[in-house]
């Protein structure tokens, strides 16, 4: 975890240093809560389980540079704890259904933002495609099960930023944020084979409602007035 955090600062770090300093940026604080999700594993050797991700709130923020007035490019870190509730096993490394382990999910995403300022309103709709990583945390890994495991993410996010000043605004938002396949290859069920193949229902996808603070910074280029020609 603290490898991961270090590399998004260090990242976030080089975005700025190559930004120009007059660009605007915008300093993104997010949290909410992500609702319960169903997850299934099958593989290709018959082993199977169905579990529920349990609700919790997520939280992260993000640093974004505005490309123009209605475009921004965010790089973004998000993070939740939770518990995985196994419901139903089949074939499985596992002793009976009620395990529980506990999971840490990190996403670390590039997001490409759209916004529109409402004329005359300090409400700014927005929209959000996100890509990028999702680090899965096994909390309570049996004997010879992973703990942890690294995937393709993606998200979608849509929302309001209301701003209460030049600089500093709230965002009420919703998200819908997907780590691809999480559960393959033996990340709760142990080895015994289930590395052979897994299918689409092993990815985690979870419908979140949050807000947070924005704050804007810097500012847009201004012309240099040219000399009169003597």
């Amino acid at each position: 975890m603290k490898n991961i955090l270090t590399a998004f600062f260090v990242v976030v770090v080089l975005a700025l240093s190559v930004g120009e300093s007059n660009a605007q940026w915008r300093a993104n604080l997010y949290g909410g809560y992500g609702f319960d999700d169903n997850v299934e594993v099958r593989t290709d050797n018959g082993a199977y389980f169905n579990g529920d991700i349990k609700g919790t709130a997520f939280w992260g923020g993000g640093i974004e540079y505005v490309l123009q007035r209605n475009y921004g490019i965010e790089l973004l870190y998000m993070r939740e704890d939770t518990d995985v509730e196994i419901k139903y096993t089949y074939n499985a490394n596992l002793n009976d259904t009620g395990y529980t382990p506990g999971l840490g999910a990190n996403f670390i995403m590039l997001a490409g933002n759209g916004y529109t300022q409402i004329p005359n309103s300090p409400m700014e709709l927005f929209g959000s495609i996100m890509l990028g990583l999702g680090i899965f945390e096994n909390k309570d890994p049996l004997p010879n099960a992973e703990s942890s495991s690294t995937v393709f993410s993606y998200g979608f996010r849509a929302g309001t930023n209301i701003w209460f000043s030049q600089s500093v605004g709230i965002k009420l938002m919703g998200q819908l944020v997907s780590g691809a396949q999480a559960f393959g290859s033996g990340f709760y069920v142990g080895t015994g084979g289930i590395s052979a193949g897994v299918n689409p229902e092993s990815s985690m996808l979870q419908f979140g409602l949050g807000g947070g603070l924005t704050f804007k910074f810097g500012g847009t280029k201004t012309k240099r007035m040219k000399a009169p020609r003597m």
